[in-house]
């Protein structure tokens, strides 16, 4: 008996602190970096917090010890994504493969998932030349909104092409390159504020292009 109520007792507690420290926002679960900072036993909250999301005691360590860390760190169980921005843990579920949307918080400095992704912010000066490769791209800064998002592109999906002034449906873009059937399966898109910034590897949108008011660049390198 005493045993069960030393039970409740921690699950009342765990609760308690869960309800201080963390919120819900559409399907995805956010933790405060810095409330979670003050308790007692931070890996054994964080254990309990993602205990129901099938999080193994060692990815939950390795959260624990990157509290202090550059934002865009990403760590995965079987069915979810957790991403360290600069002020939350963000949960997110991974749902299916081809719909799996993935945040990009400011600072993050690379991703490795769904591939290799390395992003700056640099300054411009009298140096610099816009890339021409496919593989890097830049884009005006304060025109972009945090958290990026990057995911497969869909059906109905438009940008404006870079160099065009009219919008144009993803799907026409991608037979105007000749894409074939399995890459257009694995086309990924970069998301700002509902716009296409990027479609990876192939055409960035306009609207982010780099102007002569262009002070801060967002530079990605895949």
């Amino acid at each position: 008996v005493e045993e069960s109520w030393v039970d409740l007792d921690f699950y009342r507690k765990i609760e308690k602190i869960k309800s201080e420290i963390t919120f819900k926002k559409n399907d995805k679960l956010y933790i405060d970096i810095e409330k979670l900072k003050f308790q007692t036993d931070i890996q054994t909250v964080l254990f309990e917090i993602l205990q129901p999301y099938q999080f193994h005691p060692d990815v939950v360590s390795q959260i624990a010890d990157n509290l202090d860390n550059t934002s865009g760190l990403q760590f995965y169980s079987s069915d979810f994504i957790l991403i360290k921005d600069r002020q939350y843990l963000i949960l997110t579920p991974k749902k299916t493969t081809e719909r799996i949307e993935i945040l990009i918080p400011e600072e993050t400095p690379e991703i490795i998932y769904p591939f290799n992704a390395k992003f700056n912010k640099i300054a411009r000066n009298f140096n610099f030349k816009i890339s021409k490769e496919r593989n890097t791209i830049h884009l005006d800064y304060e025109k972009i909104q945090f958290p990026l998002t990057l995911r497969k592109w869909q059906a109905g999906d438009s940008f404006y092409p870079f160099g065009m002034k009219n919008s144009k449906k993803v799907s026409d873009f991608l037979i105007d390159e000749k894409v074939n059937i399995l890459d257009k399966q694995n086309t990924w898109v970069l998301i700002s504020d509902e716009k296409i910034a990027w479609i990876v590897g192939m055409r960035t949108d306009n609207r982010f292009k780099i102007t002569e008011k262009t002070t801060q660049i967002l530079e990605i390198l895949i």
